[in-house]
């Protein structure tokens, strides 16, 4: 990924902007939730974060050399809304097809528990109940830094 973002450097004009937008390593987190009240929370996947931390030592390398210099950057909560798990599912999968690395027979075993789970509360909760996938995102505006 630094050879990506060198590669960036290069082509960005000095005016140029680097959006860097991407998840924190923490897990996302499944939730059901009628209104304001959640009734169920858990991890949706477990240790499947090694993408994220490579990238994480990727840019913190790219800053370190002064290849870019943050501008402005913050966290925000992402979240997804589906009717059902299945339905929140479906639209992840769809996703994660895109992934250069398969997940682990594991860590969809895991995935599916907590679906499983999550779609419980969700019946046993009424028709108001909305199934939700929460994250943590970073988003960060850089500047190439350009030698005299």
């Amino acid at each position: 990924m630094v050879h990506a973002l060198e590669a960036v450097h290069r082509l960005l004009k000095p005016n140029g902007t680097l959006v860097d937008i991407r998840p924190h390593a923490e897990p996302s987190i499944l939730e059901v939730a009628v209104g304001d009240q959640t009734l169920f929370a858990e991890p949706k996947r477990e240790g499947d974060h090694e993408g994220v931390l490579d990238s994480d030592r990727a840019m913190d390398e790219i800053l370190e050399r002064k290849i870019f210099e943050v501008v402005r950057g913050r966290d925000f909560e992402f979240f997804s809304y589906g009717s059902t798990a299945a339905e929140l599912r479906e639209f992840w999968d769809r996703y994660n097809d895109y992934e250069d690395t398969p997940i682990e027979e594991e860590q969809l075993s895991f995935e599916d528990k907590v679906y499983a789970k999550a779609d419980e509360v969700r019946k046993d909760s009424g028709k108001d109940a909305e199934v939700i996938v929460h994250e943590r995102v970073r988003i960060a505006r850089l500047k190439p830094v350009r030698s005299e």
